[in-house]
């Protein structure tokens, strides 16, 4: 057969791109198709795989300023060919799932969430603590009401809907009317796991791209009251606003090689998750190092974490609440072993297994179809 894997965008190397790799070692001659591709940010395996990009990739600034051709990815993503495919199978978050393909094509969309930036969390990217200039905020919102026609209309194109949590399949039935199948997205759970003797250590951490729907910001509020010492791993646009912000118990530490992080995890009291994540990797992987999880109750988190077993939640989404919750996870006795167990249920080998059979399943239901 001839497949086709379609990525949004391939210029680094987080959750969904992870995704992608999975599905490429589930199907290794497939091509992959992306919007723009730099190649210095993927890991090398899937660099030597066939690559095909579109004409964003000519586009200047592409590989760097991509989201800021937001109107035109519809464009872009219309402009693939893929009609010689015999299977699609896309990895989408913004574009990728609405390729168009032959009527003997069986197109299958690996959905992260339906484009955020159009859908729910629009006032996050374009409202007026946006980051973007005034003129890109005022050009979103114009061209918003299109591309929310856009995305639902052409999600028809997809034959069959796997979502990365039911959280994320409930927006895909509202949003395009359609059902869905829920396949926990790859961790790679075994290189978190700690040494048999590792300390815990007097400090939280929060691992997070420094953007706006994160909630740093109320993660700062809470610390600033109560003083625990904080220490936040990443890097982003919103660093200079929220480093002005922080108290003097709160450390950026900006990016760090996956090791560093990994032992800082390991070694944390628990991992602070103030935000809504469709999935969240994240909570997962502080699960796997050992380390619970005080999360916001809402999104994916409600799916990845066991309460009073590797984690506890927060609600309202204060730093008021936040602070209560974090009182009470210090009352209990945590036991890594039981986050370590939780976080087996989203392994890597579990996800590649389930999903092959999903695409299986459906090929010969397709196929059978096409006779």
């Amino acid at each position: 057969m001839k497949i086709a894997l379609v990525h949004d965008w391939l210029t680094g190397w987080r959750g969904g791109e992870k995704v992608l790799a999975a599905i490429a070692e589930i199907f290794p001659e497939a091509d992959i198709w992306t919007l723009v591709y730099e190649s210095r940010n993927i890991p090398p395996f899937l660099q030597q795989r066939i690559i095909k990009t579109s004409w964003l990739q000519k586009m200047p600034a592409a590989k760097t300023k991509y989201r800021y051709y937001l109107p035109l990815l519809p464009l872009f993503a219309e402009l693939l060919n893929l009609d010689n495919y015999d299977l699609i199978i896309s990895s989408n978050h913004c574009v990728a799932k609405n390729v168009r393909s032959s009527a003997a094509t069986l197109h299958i969309s690996y959905t992260h969430t339906p484009m955020r930036y159009i859908w729910d969390l629009f006032d996050h990217y374009f409202g007026s603590q946006s980051s973007y200039s005034w003129p890109v905020r005022t050009a979103a919102r114009i061209l918003r009401p299109f591309l929310r026609f856009w995305d639902a209309h052409t999600s028809q194109r997809v034959d069959h809907f796997v979502v990365n949590s039911n959280f994320v399949g409930q927006r895909v039935r509202r949003y395009y009317g359609r059902d869905y199948q829920v396949i926990y997205p790859p961790v790679e759970v075994e290189k978190f796991r700690p040494p048999a003797r590792v300390k815990k250590e007097d400090y939280y951490i929060l691992i997070s791209a420094l953007v706006p729907y994160k909630r740093i910001d109320l993660a700062l509020e809470a610390f600033a009251v109560n003083g625990r010492r904080l220490l936040i791993v990443g890097q982003g646009p919103e660093e200079e606003r929220l480093r002005a912000l922080a108290p003097p118990n709160v450390v950026f530490t900006g990016y760090l090689p996956q090791e560093e992080m990994i032992s800082l995890l390991q070694r944390a009291r628990a991992l602070i998750y103030p935000q809504i994540e469709d999935f969240g990797i994240t909570a997962v992987e502080a699960q796997a190092a050992g380390t619970p999880v005080l999360a916001y109750r809402d999104g994916g988190a409600l799916e990845t974490v066991r309460e009073k077993e590797s984690g506890l939640f927060f609600f309202p989404q204060t730093a008021t609440a936040l602070n209560q919750s974090l009182v009470e996870m210090e009352k209990r006795d945590w036991s890594p072993l039981s986050c370590i167990e939780n976080a087996q249920r989203f392994s890597r080998g579990r996800f590649k297994r389930e999903f092959a059979a999903f695409v299986q399943e459906k090929l010969i239901q397709f196929q059978s179809l096409l006779r």
